[in-house]
């Protein structure tokens, strides 16, 4: 048989293990025709590191999760929720086990031809094992909705500059080249295995502190086949990508009091993405506050506002539900119709005495205020008319029978015009 080894593969005769990749859980041996073949570990290390399985079971370590995945065919992932824990105390479930979920029967392999303890049968296994941790032994880690954004936003960045021809340009071309750059042997399914050789070959750990490449397999395998295809790998990265315009960072909305109001989130996505909206850095959701009325959020990400009052101005700022980096501010301006009152609303004077009107003003924004006689405007030149502080009042001078009449004070701002009425009866023997 050596000597058969030796014509197949002629001077260059070295361990095919050397050039094979095995997933966690398995390890490469030489079967008797000489070829390289993952088969599942027989022993684990007797390392202390209790960690749950996505099965609902406790294992002492990661090579226990990853040999009992190999041996019963079931895609076994790291459960970061600890929910066995719950279930069995850690202090009972130190002592290294038999995998729980594995069969307790032995069988002789076809490839090695040496006696397994908990082996299922040959046919029944599959080749690849898939799981995100490409180190059993490593520390645990915790990869969030967040930092899994995140890597992938980094990973577009990164990609873009790597792959991408200068001729070419848009999200969905970078990703479709991405896949390809991945999908090492051509079959249109991205493996655990190709995660990590191209994680190791393009350096991808520098792009995130918490996740790595082959956590895509737990976050945006939708069939839970162990396997990412082309749809699954776009949809992955259009949740992540969200925008704005720049020119659209700040938006200024303006409401009167009572008015009902919709201030439209612009920060986008494909598929559009949850939106956060947030006041004083709370979230406007969970925000118990009897002057905040929120409505609804819509479905396009649109917040509603009714019966608008001067409390609700100020800035509000959304952004996409697992992106905080993307932010839009929006800011509400409230104003109020102007209110005008005068004082006296009738007088009368003789001739030669001077004639003073009040005129009370508020709004917002601070109304502009000026008279009119009888809805023409004053003749300001002479020394007729006296105006004080900001048209809060007005004095008439050396009054003469033709100054009878109607002197309306009138306030205007955004939110409109309001005006009252001071009338001046000229009299030679005035009414006190």
């Amino acid at each position: 048989m050596e000597k058969k080894r030796k014509r197949l593969c002629g001077l260059d005769c070295r361990d095919p293990c050397e050039t094979t990749v095995c997933g966690r859980g398995r390890k490469c041996e030489v079967n008797q025709l000489g070829e390289a073949v993952c088969i599942c570990q027989r022993i684990c290390k007797k390392r202390k590191k209790p960690v749950c399985g996505s099965d609902g079971h406790f294992y002492v370590n990661h090579c226990e999760l990853h040999r009992t995945a190999c041996l019963t065919d079931k895609n076994i992932v790291i459960d970061h929720r600890d929910a066995c824990l719950k279930k069995k105390h850690l202090e009972k479930t130190t002592k290294p086990t038999k995998p729980a979920a594995a069969p307790s029967h032995e069988k002789k392999t076809e490839e090695d031809g040496l006696p397994w303890k908990n082996l299922p049968p040959f046919e029944s296994r599959r080749t690849i094992v898939v799981t995100a941790d490409p180190n059993p032994d490593s520390t645990q880690r915790e990869c969030s909705h967040e930092d899994y954004d995140f890597m992938k936003e980094n990973l577009l960045v990164f990609n873009n500059e790597k792959l991408m021809d200068s001729k070419k340009s848009g999200n969905e071309y970078l990703v479709s080249i991405m896949f390809s750059h991945y999908d090492q042997n051509n079959n249109g399914q991205l493996e655990a295995e190709e995660l990590w050789q191209a994680a190791e070959r393009d350096h991808l750990g520098q792009l995130s502190t918490s996740c790595i490449l082959a956590d895509m397999l737990l976050f945006d395998d939708a069939d839970k086949d162990g396997r990412l295809n082309i749809n699954e790998f776009y949809l992955a990265f259009s949740v992540s990508v969200v925008s704005l315009d720049k020119a659209l960072e700040v938006n200024h909305v303006t409401a009167r009091v009572g008015d009902n109001v919709e201030i439209k989130c612009d920060v986008t996505g494909t598929p559009p993405p949850p939106i956060i909206w947030r006041r004083n850095d709370m979230d406007l959701s969970v925000l118990n506050d009897e002057e905040i009325k929120v409505s609804q959020v819509f479905v396009d990400g649109s917040l509603y506002l009714t019966n608008v009052q001067l409390v609700h101005a100020g800035n509000y700022t959304c952004h996409a539900q697992r992106n905080k980096d993307i932010t839009q501010t929006h800011v509400l301006h409230v104003q109020t119709l102007p209110e005008v009152h005068v004082v006296p609303k009738l007088q009368s004077r003789a001739p030669g005495e001077l004639a003073e009107m009040e005129c009370h003003v508020i709004g917002v924004p601070q109304p502009r205020v000026y008279w009119l006689k009888n809805d023409e405007e004053l003749k300001m030149g002479s020394e007729k008319y006296t105006i004080i502080g900001n048209s809060t009042a007005l004095v008439v001078g050396k009054i003469t029978y033709s100054d009878t009449g109607a002197y309306m004070c009138v306030a205007t701002n955004p939110a409109g015009t309001t005006r009252d009425i001071s009338s001046l009866v000229v009299q030679d023997q005035p009414a006190r």
